[in-house]
């Protein structure tokens, strides 16, 4: 979207009081919030008229342009989302899954059976015949056949 004041440029932020698309140039911060020019003057304005209570005169002007954008002729669409920027739909947001988590689980579970197989197998078959794993390893690379017959099968 452009911005309202320079329609030739692309809008970078919206302003926070009145959802305008502004420009860099036009884009004014106060307090770490975008405002255009007429929103940070009446809220400069606003304070100096109501020191006891700033907050009030904020919350009159935002509700005076809510009203006015509310009107569906006044506004696209678009800009009637709160703070200018649009925000998903309920039914539109994704319902999370936790297949993904589920399939990790599971598969950690059977690598740890499948390595309490195999250890119980070295444990019970192998290492009684060969000794420790640096000499059943040596065996199977010089004669994988013996080991397999050994196994039984």
């Amino acid at each position: 979207m452009n911005c309202e004041n320079h329609p030739d440029r692309e809008g970078v932020a919206a302003c926070v009081s009145c959802g305008k698309v502004i420009c860099g140039e036009c884009r004014l911060k106060l307090a770490g919030k975008n405002y255009c020019q007429e929103c940070a003057d009446e809220l400069v304005t606003g304070k100096q008229e109501y020191n006891e209570e700033p907050e009030q005169a904020i919350k009159e002007t935002y509700m005076k342009r809510e009203a006015e954008r509310d009107k569906p002729e006044n506004e696209p669409y678009e800009r009637k989302y709160t703070r200018g920027m649009p925000q998903p739909r309920k039914e539109e947001t994704p319902k999370k899954s936790n297949t993904f988590l589920l399939f990790c689980v599971a598969f950690l579970v059977v690598l740890i059976i499948v390595g309490v197989i195999l250890y119980a197998a070295y444990i019970i078959y192998l290492a009684p015949q060969y000794g420790d794993v640096n000499s059943l390893i040596n065996q199977i690379l010089n004669n994988p056949r013996g080991v397999i017959n050994s196994l039984g099968f």
